[in-house]
């Protein structure tokens, strides 16, 4: 479908937006640590504790702005997947409604919740269709798939 192709683009270019803000603040914290370092002998007890809070503080900052992220990657993919899963249901009731199939079954990723399944009660093209989405052909048993772009 176009629109995952989309949607994951979306997602990548969310992820380094992301993963950028993180570098800036992780570069910040490594400057100020590198700067501690370099004082420290000059400093007094109470500077140096001063100066070790603030490096705390940074460090809680960058691990509360890493499970901010995790959350935030997580509401946007659950958002643009969304559409598409929906699509994909829309797609599957009306060929299995067309088709007069009772029941539409997962059988995919290598792994499949049909244990046996005739071939020509398989409706995955069917459904690819209705999505417009060219499947690409099965492996042949016993060979090696060649792989994209050789």
């Amino acid at each position: 479908m176009p629109e995952y192709k989309t949607s994951m683009t979306e997602m990548e270019t969310f992820q380094r937006k992301l993963e950028e803000r993180y570098r800036i603040k992780n570069e910040y914290a490594q400057s100020k640590l590198q700067e501690y370092y370099d004082i420290e002998k000059n400093l007094t007890m109470d500077q140096k504790k001063s100066k070790e809070e603030e490096l705390m503080k940074l460090e809680e900052e960058l691990k509360q702005f890493e499970k901010e992220a995790q959350t935030e990657i997580a509401g946007k993919q659950e958002l643009l997947m969304a559409p598409l899963q929906e699509k994909m249901s829309k797609a599957i009731e009306e060929v299995a409604k067309e088709n007069g199939y009772n029941f539409v079954l997962n059988k995919g990723a290598g792994i499949s919740n049909v244990l046996y399944g005739q071939k020509d009660l398989d409706v995955t093209e069917l459904i690819a269709k209705k999505l417009g989405v060219t499947l690409a052909p099965a492996p042949v048993p016993g060979t090696t798939p060649t792989p994209p772009g050789k």
